[in-house]
C-alpha cells in the first residue's frame, strides 16, 4: 500500500544507523495497468472511463534510493542529494470502499505529526501529493487542508505525479522520494518538500525531504 513506504522506510534508517549495515537500497515497483486489476477498477468505478471522469489513469513505475549515514556519504565519490525524516503512519478508521466520506482527519495527523518533529520546523517549499483522479483522494486531501495551516504546506505549490505517470501504486512513495531528491540535485528546489500518501484502507503516511547542506 502507499503508505507503507514510509513504515519500510523508517526501517531502512534504522538499520543503517544502528550500525547492522553500512548502506541499504531502498525502494518500489508497481504496475496499475494488468488487464484484470483495470476491469476490476472499472466495476469499482475507481478507473477514468468516458463515463466516468473522476478516476484513475493507470501507469506503472519503480523507484530506489540508496541509505547512507550522513558522515558515510560526504566521504563516498557519490556526494549525497538529500536527507529525510518519516513520519508514523496513522491508521483511519474507514476504508475507500466505505459508506463514509473521508474527512482528512488522518491524513492530516500524519503530517502534523511529522511538523511536530525537530526536522518538522524546516519551512515547506513544496508539497508531493499523492493524487490520482479519484475524487475520494482529492476529498480526503481538501479535508486535511484546514487542519495543517502550517509553515506553508497549504501555499507551497503541489506537484502530483500522478499527472505525469499515472497511478503508480505502492510505488507512489518512492517515487515522490526521488523527485523531490532530483529536484534539489538539479536547483529546482531549495527548501524542504513534503510528500504525503494515503492508502485505499484509511492509512496515512508523511515524508519530509530536505536537502543536504555542501561542505
Amino acid at each position: 500500500a502507499h503508505a507503507g513506504f514510509v513504515a519500510t522506510l523508517e526501517t531502512a534508517t534504522e538499520m543503517v544507523a544502528s550500525g547492522r549495515v553500512d548502506r541499504c537500497l531502498v525502494g518500489a515497483v508497481d504496475s496499475c495497468l494488468d488487464p484484470e486489476f483495470l476491469l476490476a477498477a472499472a466495476v469499482k468505478g475507481v478507473l477514468k472511463t468516458p463515463k466516468n471522469p473522476v478516476g484513475f489513469v493507470p501507469g506503472e513505475a519503480a523507484a530506489f534510493a540508496l541509505l547512507e549515514r550522513t558522515v558515510d556519504a560526504r566521504r563516498s565519490p557519490a556526494r549525497p542529494i538529500a536527507s529525510f525524516t518519516c513520519g508514523p503512519m496513522v491508521s483511519g478508521g474507514f476504508d475507500r470502499f466505505s459508506d463514509k466520506p473521508p474527512d482528512g482527519a488522518v491524513l492530516a495527523s500524519a503530517i502534523r505529526s511529522l511538523l511536530a518533529t525537530e526536522a518538522g520546523r524546516a519551512d515547506v517549499g513544496l508539497v508531493i501529493g499523492d493524487l490520482n483522479g479519484d475524487e475520494y483522494r482529492a476529498r480526503n486531501w481538501g479535508g486535511a487542508l484546514p487542519r495543517v495551516r502550517s509553515r506553508g504546506v497549504t501555499n507551497a505549490p503541489m506537484w502530483i505525479p500522478a499527472l505525469g505517470f499515472g497511478e503508480t501504486g505502492s510505488a507512489a512513495g518512492a517515487v515522490g522520494l526521488c523527485l523531490a531528491a532530483r529536484a534539489m540535485e538539479r536547483g529546482h528546489l531549495r527548501g524542504a518538500a513534503l510528500a504525503w500518501l494515503s492508502d485505499e484502507s484509511g492509512a496515512a503516511a508523511a515524508l519530509l525531504v530536505a536537502p543536504v547542506q555542501r561542505d
